[in-house]
């Protein structure tokens, strides 16, 4: 089971796709890296997939918010308590629950059997699980987490569910897990998909004025913007991280860092460059007044949990006197448009942008497009 062990990296845009494929294929040619090639633009493919119908997280949510509400007596309440402390009657399944929330990682093989058995085997709403899992994974992705927990539920792909069984476990991992077939579901049932949530209105932003006190907000999403960026017009960064104190302790530390490598590094673009990190609205607040900053260019985020907390943003940035715009990194905006159709249709269309990769490099501003479709 050999793995780069990049993807938290690439999750927070530490290094980003462009880095990691050039850097692969400057060792090997195109063909022979292409697997590895492919696991990367797997991640971009569910990006833009999530993209394409955010009202897959709007449901996602919703449906989460009256799990929280359910009384403890559903059938499964018990059994779901017992999933998150690692104390099922599956050793295995324990095993995967104590790897995970130690070391913030799960191989992908291990994502799925876990995913399976949480949905056929212990019969427990798979949002809870996917919930679960994103809270840990120091990769944890909101799409690629999401969207692969509905595709073993078989609601990404209608009618194709993915069922863990024995015999693979044993198989791919060694002969170090031995499940019975008999502990394990022996087929998958029908799970009714939740009514597509609503995403949110389009926003309307005011009209952006250049300003020569210009301001830069970021998120988690992506802290490796002094490469694609011209930062020398920014007179300030913020960090805009809302939902710090909903992290793991492990997932908390690793933004720490990350946040202090980001730091670093642009202290070598810019010395001077005052960063700020911002967990609430009044700190975003009283970061653009402090640095008398009057307009603002957002990075934006992908769909998912940073998607109400932006939208709250704007909001409250409509009412002063900073005006607000929306960047977009290339590779986004070239690739998301092209995840239409199945991963494949998306990796022949990549192969030929490649080749015209330049295109996928630098920011672009989100200009004439609704912003729910960004958030």
């Amino acid at each position: 089971m050999g793995v780069s062990q990049l993807s938290p990296y690439l999750r927070h845009r530490l290094i980003s796709e462009e880095e990691v494929i050039a850097a692969v294929i400057s060792n090997d040619a195109f063909d022979v890296a292409e697997k590895f090639v492919q696991e990367v633009v797997w991640r971009t493919y569910w990006k833009g997939a999530l993209h394409r119908t955010p009202g897959l997280w709007s449901s996602y949510e919703e449906r989460l918010n009256h799990l929280s509400r359910v009384e403890p007596s559903e059938t499964w309440s018990s059994l779901y308590e017992a999933a998150r402390a690692g104390n099922t009657h599956l050793p295995y399944f324990n095993e995967w629950v104590n790897e995970l929330t130690a070391t913030g990682y799960l191989h992908n093989h291990v994502r799925m059997w876990f995913a399976s058995i949480w949905i056929f085997t212990l019969r427990i709403p798979w949002q809870l699980g996917a919930a679960f899992m994103y809270h840990h994974l120091l990769d944890g992705d909101p799409a690629s987490n999401t969207l692969s927990w509905r595709w073993v539920a078989g609601l990404h792909t209608k009618g194709k569910t993915y069922l863990a069984r024995a015999d693979n476990i044993t198989k791919y991992s060694d002969g170090r897990w031995n499940p019975k077939e008999s502990e394990l579901a022996a087929a998958p049932f029908h799970i009714e998909d939740e009514a597509l949530g609503r995403p949110g209105e389009a926003i309307a932003l005011p009209p952006f004025r250049h300003s020569t006190h210009p301001g830069l907000i970021l998120t988690i999403d992506d802290l490796s913007v002094e490469n694609i960026l011209d930062m020398k017009p920014y007179k300030s960064v913020c960090i805009y991280d809302p939902q710090a104190s909903e992290q793991s302790v492990l997932k908390g530390v690793f933004l720490q860092q990350a946040t202090q490598d980001f730091r670093a590094r642009l202290a070598g673009v810019r010395s001077d460059m005052a960063i700020s990190v911002a967990t609430s609205l009044a700190e975003v607040t009283n970061w653009h007044d402090i640095y008398d900053i009057d307009a603002v260019e957002i990075l934006a985020p992908n769909i998912g949990p940073l998607s109400k907390p932006l939208r709250e943003l704007i909001a409250s940035l409509s009412q002063t006197r900073v005006s607000v715009a929306f960047l977009q990194r290339s590779w986004d905006a070239t690739l998301y448009p092209l995840c239409d159709k199945g991963f494949f249709t998306l990796w022949e269309r990549f192969k030929k942008r490649w080749g015209q990769r330049e295109e996928l490099s630098g920011v672009v501003p989100i200009m004439n497009t609704p912003l729910c479709n960004y958030i």
